[in-house]
């Protein structure tokens, strides 16, 4: 399972191997269950990253962005389960994070956002310098770390990179 934070509604977004969405009230712990994704892409045998597109989010787009370890990039919408794919990927990308992301400001829409990938082969950070949906990507540099498939990664308002690796790639 997967949880990301959407700064608009406050609520975390979990999905699960199942492909199915659910949000989660924060401060209650309750849960529900919102929509299965349209298509499966969801594999066990394969990483995967996501997080919220905080300017998409704003407006009429796809509210988050799926990425794999087999190239898969794809974008979501939160409230259906509707997803597009996207222009594959070449790397082995297991975790995603966009800039811009203020939980503090979630009635201000920023005009623009980065994404960043994290690949867990090469082990390195890159940056999406182009549209999402056909990501021209540039690697920003080496992790300095052997990480594996299961792995979280999020940027703040500020711009730092928190990142949350596995090692033997048992449970995070």
């Amino acid at each position: 399972m997967k949880l990301i934070y959407a700064p608009l509604t406050i609520w975390c977004t979990a999905l699960r191997r199942s492909n199915k969405l659910f949000t989660i009230n924060a401060t209650a712990g309750n849960s529900s269950f919102v929509a299965e994704l349209s298509n499966n892409i969801i594999g066990a045998n394969k990483g995967y990253g996501i997080d919220f597109n905080p300017v998409a989010d704003r407006g009429s787009g796809a509210s988050f962005r799926l990425i794999s370890s087999n190239g898969d990039n794809y974008a979501i919408y939160a409230n259906t389960g509707n997803n597009t794919v996207a222009t594959s990927l070449t790397g082995m990308f297991t975790a995603t994070s966009y800039t811009n992301t203020d939980a503090s400001k979630p009635s201000t829409a920023p005009v623009s956002a980065q994404l960043y990938n994290i690949d867990s082969v090469a082990d390195t950070l890159s940056v999406a310098n182009s549209g999402f949906n056909s990501a021209t990507l540039a690697t920003v540099g080496k992790l300095g770390l052997d990480v594996l498939s299961a792995n979280s990664f999020d940027i703040d308002s500020n711009g730092v990179g928190y990142d949350a690796f596995n090692f033997d790639d048992g449970p995070l």
